[in-house]
């Protein structure tokens, strides 16, 4: 069974070339080589690879963050990363390891391709196993350019926000790449929102920085005017349902972008308090699409 874009293949195949290039997807594939070894599956689906498009590598030998274990109250949230980042605000922060050794980072890639996955988006890489498409050494034989990933487009690692205005430590300027997905709005406050707001205005310069090249990360503080905004300029979603419940008790509007025409990709963010592999984010999905949307 043959899973292709909005439909099913029943006794369809897949042929590989010598080289290991997919040339074929469909019923028809049988018939186009008679000296290519066969592989025979009954009752096996075949389905493209995942893309995971948002996850921390440096994080992969972690293990999740559980409230109770730290002496922090289960039922709490935070409205901003950075409460929970720094402890900003009067909040518990949340300490984790990171730092993943080059083994750490292989099995975590390893968790990834048991669950479907070929390429990810990771902030970092790791020879061989998964594609990694921020990175030049990563994409294995992808001819166009690798994605411009930045955690920190503004320059506030050091914990900074603002309810209005621009005055960022350090706004970068993505016209230069061909993809960009910066971590945009990752919280419920106003804050969050600014920071959408910054980088979609010409407050900052006199230049509009995220552009039709542009997938934001999270967008959980979002109203329906800015993703309108997303919609006229082309920008799209990156969607991290679980690690945002976890941490903020909300998370983007999906139904709204989707309404809006926004292209969504699903991404598990880090261990801490996102998902294990791309099935588990794919069932945390699935569950609020049912029980919510």
């Amino acid at each position: 069974t043959i899973l292709r874009p909005g439909e099913v293949l029943r006794n369809g195949g897949v042929f590989i070339d010598e080289k290991g290039v997919i040339q074929c997807v469909g019923c028809e594939c049988g018939d186009i080589s008679t000296t290519a070894t066969r592989i025979t599956c009954n009752k096996v689906a075949v389905s493209p690879g995942l893309i995971n498009t948002h996850d921390h590598m440096g994080w992969m030998g972690d293990k999740p963050w559980v409230a109770s274990d730290n002496q922090v109250d289960p039922e709490l949230r935070w409205e901003h990363r950075h409460d929970w980042r720094k402890g900003k605000r009067g909040n518990p922060k949340i300490s984790t390891s990171g730092g993943a050794n080059a083994d750490e980072k292989i099995w975590g890639e390893l968790r990834f391709i048991l669950s479907g996955a070929t390429s990810i988006n990771g902030s970092g890489a790791s020879d061989g196993l998964l594609r990694n498409v921020d990175k030049s050494s990563g994409l294995e034989g992808l001819s166009h350019s690798y994605v411009n990933y930045q955690t920190f487009p503004l320059g506030d690692s050091g914990g900074s926000y603002k309810t209005d205005g621009c005055d960022y430590p350090n706004i970068m300027d993505p016209t230069f790449v061909d993809s960009y997905t910066p971590h945009v709005s990752e919280g419920i406050d106003p804050e969050a929102r600014n920071e959408f707001l910054c980088l979609t205005s010409k407050a900052n310069g006199g230049k509009e920085q995220l552009q039709a090249n542009t997938a934001i990360i999270h967008g959980v503080g979002l109203l329906p005017v800015d993703v309108q905004k997303m919609a006229t300029t082309g920008i799209k979603l990156i969607w991290s349902p679980r690690s945002n419940v976890s941490l903020y008790g909300d998370t983007a509007q999906v139904t709204m972008f989707h309404r809006m025409g926004i292209e969504i990709a699903l991404g598990t963010d880090w261990l801490p308090s996102g998902s294990m592999n791309m099935l588990r984010e794919i069932q945390c999905a699935d569950q609020l699409n049912r029980n919510h949307y």
